[in-house]
């Protein structure tokens, strides 16, 4: 997936929602959004799985929202710039 007209995108939707009921003081870009996507499908995450509602791919993706924002939140602990 390429960044033009992510957020257009049914995935784009889904991270939004979920980012919006769990974090609702944070906020993250298309280019955050391609961070958590290939997250999610590194670590095996399915976006059909996810649209079904299967536990595991929302625990999956809780993960991913999680330590996005813990990583984001102290990038200097985690090794980033």
């Amino acid at each position: 997936m390429d960044n033009a007209g992510v957020a257009d995108t049914i995935a784009y939707r889904i991270v939004d929602q979920i980012f919006g009921h769990i974090f609702p003081d944070e906020k993250f870009s298309e280019s955050d959004f391609m961070k958590i996507y290939r997250g999610y499908i590194k670590i095996g995450g399915s976006w059909e799985s996810l649209v079904h509602g299967e536990l595991d791919s929302f625990n999956k993706m809780m993960g991913i929202l999680k330590a996005f924002v813990k990583i984001r939140k102290h990038p200097k602990k985690y090794g980033i710039k």
